[in-house]
């Protein structure tokens, strides 16, 4: 029998290169495949950022609801107002509300965290890119290291004005006491700007300024010239503890006085931390922050009382004195401020704190101006509010001339029995709040209150004429919003009953108890 063979087609079918070739070409366009839907650029991952885009957005959009309904009928955004609509309408808790030392808060939503700013701008991670912290060097001034308790913050600033945390406070980068010498004026003694960056810090949510123990002398055969007049030359040097004004002659010099803002109830203190701002809020919730209203129309008695609600535990609180005022003064004046330049006022008509002069050639004061008119660079961060603190750049204490009439704790009366007028006070407070005036002109038994030593500094109206009398019981400092250089300044006192008007203020002093 024939055995039969099958033959195989050879045309057909395919090769096991073929397979493999075919294979590999599947397992690749896979892999473009799966690269395409999970790569870093890949759908899927771009479908999961377009969601966690939509929903950030979301979070930011809630939040941006409540901050359009929180501006007052002048325009004005009100952080309070924002924190009662964030809890009453999005169910929000204090735990979800963060306040941050430059005014901001951060609000946490929908597990986002969105910063408001005291202006009601609204940004959301990334967005809110947090300014680098400058660089800076110590300070090798001497003056004494600010007294930081209670969770008080230091803070710097960053070149737009944000405040920054500073991480380490124990040490002397973030102030520096700075000479401004000869070299850095023109202008017949007047200077653009100062050099000096006074300690600053903010405790609950409230911003300070740190004037150090120093000890001063007067030299009237320097004369400065401004804008409103002439001014003297007044020497400053930082001590200790140690020095006081019975041994200040033979630990400093002949001449040198301990300025008298720095003994406070009998204890001698290394230095006082000043309100930067006139206070704002109200007598509830007193505030010292920059671009608010003042606290206005409540008569000295009041102003005393909602100042010491910025107490604390180891923190004492209170309206500022008319020797703290002459402190923060003289220290402007000398090399550690503006080295005589004249802080320029606060032309702001509707007395909003931290503003400076209006806009024209002149430095110190210009024509007044509405709020919702006040640029950019008239606010204390722009480049004219900043000549309105008294080192010219933003570390210093704003408010000490124009503005509002500022009261301060200085009054007419006898040791047994200050007056009242029409102050509020049915009994005076600790006599360590108050300086008592006894005479009504200022002699040579004034010092460090910027009264008789400074008596017509760049104005006409500082005089005997201004002085406490039995009917005008209270000082008044700083001026108002001013013309034609003689209703503001520094240096410029003048005396009324401690009543109420929507024209007066007041500065807030904390001390260490």
């Amino acid at each position: 029998m024939k055995r039969r063979t099958k033959k195989f087609d050879r045309n057909k079918g395919i090769t096991l290169i073929a397979l493999v070739i075919t294979i590999i070409v599947l397992l690749i366009l896979a892999g473009v495949s799966i690269a395409t839907l999970t790569g870093s650029n890949g759908l899927i991952t771009r479908t999961n950022q377009a969601k966690e885009e939509t929903e950030k957005a979301g979070a930011k959009e809630k939040v941006q609801m409540e901050a359009a309904g929180s501006f007052d009928n002048y325009g004005k955004f009100n952080m309070d107002k924002l924190k009662e609509n964030l809890k009453d309408n999005l169910g929000l808790t204090d735990e979800d509300i963060k306040d941050n030392p430059d005014g901001s808060i951060t609000v946490t939503i929908d597990g986002y965290e969105v910063t408001v700013d005291s202006n009601g701008n609204v940004t959301v991670g990334e967005e809110a890119t947090k300014p680098e912290e400058p660089e800076l060097p110590e300070d090798t001034s001497g003056a004494n290291h600010p007294e930081l308790k209670d969770g008080m913050q230091a803070i710097t600033f960053a070149e737009n004005g944000t405040a920054q945390p500073v991480a380490d406070s124990s040490k002397k980068d973030w102030y520096s006491y700075e000479e401004t010498t000869d070299e850095d004026m023109t202008d017949g003694g007047t200077t653009d700007g100062g050099n000096s960056r006074w300690a600053n810090a903010t405790l609950n949510g409230n911003y300070y300024v740190w004037i150090p123990r120093y000890a001063y002398k007067i030299d009237n055969s320097v004369t400065y010239t401004s804008q409103s007049g002439t001014s003297h030359k007044i020497e400053v040097q930082f001590i200790g503890t140690n020095v006081t004004s019975s041994n200040v002659g033979t630990e400093v010099g002949e001449g040198w006085i301990v300025h008298p803002a720095f003994t406070f109830g009998g204890k001698e203190l290394t230095g006082i931390w000043i309100g930067k701002y006139t206070t704002s809020g109200n007598t509830t919730t007193p505030t010292i922050l920059p671009n608010e209203n003042i606290l206005g129309n409540i008569n000295a008695s009041m102003m005393f009382n909602t100042a010491q609600k910025l107490s604390t535990t180891n923190y004492d609180a209170h309206m500022m004195k008319n020797t703290e005022w002459g402190a923060v003064a003289y220290l402007a004046q000398s090399k550690y401020g503006r080295n005589g330049t004249e802080i320029s006022r606060n032309q702001c008509a509707d007395m909003y704190t931290g503003t400076g002069a209006g806009t024209g050639t002149n430095k110190i004061y210009n024509s007044p101006y509405a709020w919702n008119n006040a640029t950019e660079e008239q606010k204390y961060n722009g480049e004219i509010g900043k000549l309105s603190s008294t080192t010219g750049n933003i570390y210093g204490v704003y408010d000490m001339s124009g503005g509002a009439y500022e009261y301060v704790m200085g009054v007419y009366g006898t040791q047994e029995n200050p007056s009242a007028g029409s102050s509020g006070f049915t009994k005076f407070p600790d006599s360590k709040y108050y300086d008592l005036y006894t005479k009504t002109t200022a002699d040579s038994s004034n010092i460090g209150d910027a009264l008789y030593e400074t008596k017509g500094w760049n104005t006409t109206m500082a005089n005997a004429d201004n002085f406490v009398n039995s009917n005008m019981i209270f000082f008044v400092r700083g001026g108002a919003i001013d013309t034609g250089g003689v209703l503001g300044g520094e240096f410029y006192f003048f005396s009324m009953d401690g009543g109420s008007s929507n024209l007066y203020g007041f500065h807030t002093v904390v001390t260490v108890k």
